[in-house]
């Protein structure tokens, strides 16, 4: 899915962002050499608040497609690239967070 995004030049991109999101990883050194693998467990979602930051991305998912279908740059939308209007419910939108948390944009929308 990556690569369609990035090859896609024509297009608008709606980022959705947890500023401060409840979960808390751990960064850790394996050796005392600074080439040494680091330790890294990201922990997404796995604190008290997890599924608050869960409901907070999905509702941003669902306000960028809302912007985007009631302003005037919707008539220049072909379609949702990603993650696409088959990800309409809750449910589904929630599982794309779950599987694209880091390092994804969580909506792109291909323009005519």
């Amino acid at each position: 899915m990556g690569n369609l995004i990035a090859d896609t030049h024509n297009a608008l991109t709606a980022i959705v962002l947890r500023a401060r999101p409840s979960s808390r990883g751990t960064v850790r050194l394996t050796g005392a050499h600074p080439q040494d693998v680091l330790s890294i467990e990201k922990r997404h979602f796995q604190a008290t608040g997890g599924p608050a930051d869960v409901a907070a991305l999905r509702d941003g998912v669902k306000r960028a497609r809302s912007i985007v279908e009631n302003s005037i740059m919707a008539v220049a939308v072909e379609r949702e690239i990603f993650p696409g209007a088959n990800f309409s419910t809750d449910e589904q939108i929630e599982e794309h967070v779950y599987e694209h948390i880091f390092g994804m944009k969580l909506s792109s929308f291909l323009r005519n």
